[in-house]
């Protein structure tokens, strides 16, 4: 029997090669589980948000349900009692909010940008935008003009859309713009207010695309208004000239011929010197705080006069006006009554008809005890000396309607204006009819005030203030 010799084989042990790749297949075959699970998982939420998101979808919000048209009036609405940024707020709630915000040029025809109420990182640009928004309808822009490079900017803006402003005041920055567009609404459009020296120049704008403007209020302005700019305010009704200088002051003037109603303001004493005054024969009514600045104007037709008393005219200013102007007063109003030399300024309006006044605080410890006769009487002599010569008709003879506000709670002076009001209106002469007294609160009447006057022919009218005089 024969043997068949076969190679010798070798057996060894797994190597470490071996080993490490059975790891990793088992590492892949978990990876490959755990993604079937992952993805099956995924395709259940996946379903689940199609479900949250059809629930979701038919869910109704009542303020979406709402027709665009009364949407739109519901924003206009908001718009005209809320902040100014309120248009730009609303458009950026939904893409339904946003259509109708968009679409709706009256939302945005209102601008405002002041320190208190800083809405807009860049003005120049979000003005842009309320000016691209709002069609073509006419603007009303209440703007503090920046002094970095966004002036130039913005004042460009306003000249190229000129012929839109209807109402617009502007101011430089950190200054008081003093409630010009509160004036504005008692006063007619279109209205413009220039505070400081703001540069608004006309030089490339068609003098027909300016507007007419209607209510002019220059305020703190010292250097000349552009010339097309002073052209603009020939047919203006309502002028307003605050602190400014005695050349913005007649140059102005010059240019508002038409002016019904005259305002000038001024904690200066203009220094005396020839001037051709400038007659307003329209001016039924001027407000004057001032000294100096009566003899550039004469009004033949002036019937309502308001003196502040604080800075008031001379008696020698004050007579050269009113002989110059021929004018039948049928109105004063004084927010003094305390002035000094207040008597004898008021017995130049001896023929008026109506007169209000504002009495203030009174110090009884200020009352003057010296006998000397150049001594200056201080507030609670002059009150007495007031309404004293007023209970015998010394002074307003002829005053038909009597208005006197803040009257002091001292008792003796609230005694003594009601007793001067009855004692005038007890006298064969007087000429009261309607009387209006607003009186310190917690203060009676004097027993049977009201029914006397009553009975003397004269309406009484009686409100209250809180004031500590």
């Amino acid at each position: 029997m024969s043997h068949v010799n076969l190679p010798q084989r070798s057996f060894s042990p797994p190597t470490m090669t071996t080993s490490r790749a059975s790891l990793l297949r088992a590492r892949i075959a978990d990876a490959e589980d755990d993604i079937t699970s992952l993805e099956a998982q995924l395709a259940q939420r996946q379903a689940d948000k199609t479900a949250l998101e059809a629930e979701l979808a038919a869910i109704a919000y009542p303020i979406l349900t709402l027709p665009p048209e009364i949407t739109t009036e519901i924003m206009l609405q908001a718009v005209a009692v809320s902040a100014n940024e309120l248009p730009a707020v609303v458009a950026s709630v939904c893409t339904r909010w946003r259509r109708i915000a968009l679409s709706t040029p009256r939302l945005w025809t209102r601008f405002s940008q002041t320190t208190s109420d800083c809405c807009f990182v860049d003005p120049a640009a979000a003005l842009e935008r309320w000016i691209q928004r709002s069609g073509h309808l006419p603007l009303d822009i209440e703007l503090e003009i920046p002094q970095d490079e966004s002036r130039n900017d913005i004042l460009e803006l306003l000249t190229r859309n000129i012929s839109r402003l209807r109402c617009v005041e502007l101011f430089d920055l950190y200054s008081v713009a003093d409630g010009a567009l509160e004036w504005a609404r008692a006063a007619t459009l279109p209205f413009l207010a220039l505070h400081d020296n703001i540069p608004l120049a006309l030089d490339n704008v068609a003098p027909e695309s300016v507007p007419a403007w209607s209510s002019v209020r220059i305020r703190l302005t010292t250097r000349p208004l552009d010339a097309k700019l002073l052209q603009s305010f020939r047919h203006a009704k309502n002028l307003a000239l605050e602190f400014v200088s005695k050349e913005v002051l007649s140059s102005v003037l010059r240019f508002t011929p038409a002016i019904e109603t005259l305002t000038i303001l001024s904690n200066v004493i203009l220094p005396p010197f020839p001037v051709a005054a400038i007659s307003f024969p329209h001016v039924h009514t001027l407000h004057y705080v001032g000294r100096m600045h009566l003899p550039y104007i004469t009004l033949p037709g002036l019937a309502h006069l308001t003196l502040d008393g604080y800075i008031s005219p001379a008696m020698r200013e004050l007579n050269q006006f009113l002989q110059r102007s021929h004018c039948t007063l049928r109105s004063l109003s004084v927010r003094n009554l305390l002035w000094d030399d207040f008597l004898p300024v008021l017995r130049t309006f001896n023929s008026v008809a109506e007169f209000s006044a504002d009495i203030g605080s009174i110090d009884e410890e200020d009352a003057s005890d010296s006998d000397e006769e150049d001594d200056d009487p201080q507030r609670f002599d002059r009150f007495h000396a007031v309404f004293n010569q007023f209970r015998v008709g010394d002074i307003l003879p002829d005053v038909v309607s009597l208005t006197l506000t803040s009257i002091p709670a001292a008792q003796d002076a609230y005694l003594d204006v009601l007793g001067a009001v009855l004692d005038r209106a007890r006298s064969d002469e007087s000429k009261l009819q309607t009387v209006r007294l607003e009186v310190p609160r917690g203060k009676p009447l004097p027993p049977g005030f009201t029914a006397e006057l009553l009975d003397l022919g004269v309406q009484l009218s009686i409100t209250r203030h809180d004031q500590d005089h």
